[in-house]
C-alpha cells in the first residue's frame, strides 16, 4: 500500500467526502493498538509534533 493507492481508494468512496482521513501512522493493527470508535470525537493537533486525543467515545 502506498499514498497514491490510498488516495485513489478514498476518491472512489463518496461517503468519505469531507471526512478527515489519517494515513501513514504507526497505530491501529500494530502495537500500540488503538481503537477509534465510529461516531466518537477526537482532537488532532499538528505542528512540529502530532497529538491525537480521544474526546468522546
Amino acid at each position: 500500500m502506498n499514498i497514491k493507492k490510498i488516495k485513489r481508494i478514498i476518491k472512489t468512496k463518496k461517503e468519505l467526502n469531507n471526512i478527515l482521513i489519517i494515513a501513514n501512522v504507526d497505530f491501529g493493527h500494530v502495537n500500540p493498538l488503538i481503537t477509534l470508535l465510529i461516531g466518537g470525537s477526537v482532537k488532532l493537533k499538528v505542528d512540529n509534533n502530532v497529538e491525537l486525543s480521544v474526546i468522546k467515545y
